[in-house]
Parts: structure tokens; C-alpha cells; sequence
């Protein structure tokens, strides 16, 4: 026959093993890891113009044109012509804008959407 004293700490025992199982299974997760950052392919707001975020390599490139973003989604050819602000992403990467080695229409509007969608400023 067991004592007063014994059947304590076997009860202290099993409280003690379910309440570590208990918090064990509070650590695990059935859900799925959070999904990566999506790129932003949305259209810019006042000109309907095409716009879409990349990130890639630690970089985050910023497409105008369908053209230069579908090469890059087929062959992660970045832009050959592109303006570069190094720390200027959300995360602190480097931002890489494209850009129009005739005219600067085309990175000056991604500029100015880039800070619109982001509440930043660049250089």
C-alpha cells in the first residue's frame, strides 16, 4: 500500500509530463510556413502604366515595361539599362528601377509610384 507522500509524487509526476507534453504540443504548427513576398503587379494608379516589383538576389527590381519583365520572368535577365539605389528597399536592399537610356519618362515614373506605394523617398 502506498503512502500519502508517495501517490503525491507520482501525481506531481503525470501533472508535471502532461503539462511539459501540453506545452510541447503548443510549439508545433500544423499551419504552412507564410508565403514569400508576392511581386506588386499591379498597374500605377494615375496612368494605368504597367508596374511590378522583383525581388531577386537580395535585390528588388522595378519593372515599367511588360517587355523587360517577361524576359526576366523567362530568364532572370535583369535590365541592362537601370538606375540603382543601394539600401532604398523595404527591407534595406538594393532597389533597381528601369530605365530608358533616350528619355528618363520612364524611371521618373517609377520613381515617383515607388515612393507612392511605399511612403518613401528617394535620392
Amino acid at each position: 500500500m502506498k503512502t500519502g507522500t508517495e501517490e503525491m509524487k507520482g501525481f506531481s509526476i503525470v501533472v508535471g509530463i502532461a503539462a511539459l507534453l501540453s506545452v510541447l504540443g503548443g510549439c508545433s504548427s500544423s499551419s504552412a510556413p507564410a508565403p514569400a513576398a508576392t511581386p506588386q503587379s499591379t498597374p500605377a494608379k494615375a496612368s494605368g502604366a504597367f508596374y511590378v516589383e522583383e525581388p531577386y538576389k537580395g535585390r528588388l527590381y522595378v519593372f515599367g515595361t511588360e517587355k523587360a519583365h517577361k524576359t526576366f520572368k523567362e530568364s532572370q535577365q535583369v535590365p541592362n539599362i537601370a538606375k540603382m539605389f543601394i539600401g532604398a528597399g523595404p527591407e534595406g536592399q538594393t532597389l533597381v528601377l528601369e530605365a530608358d537610356a533616350k528619355a528618363n519618362d520612364l524611371q521618373d515614373r517609377l520613381m515617383v509610384e515607388y515612393e507612392t506605394r511605399h511612403g518613401a523617398k528617394l535620392p
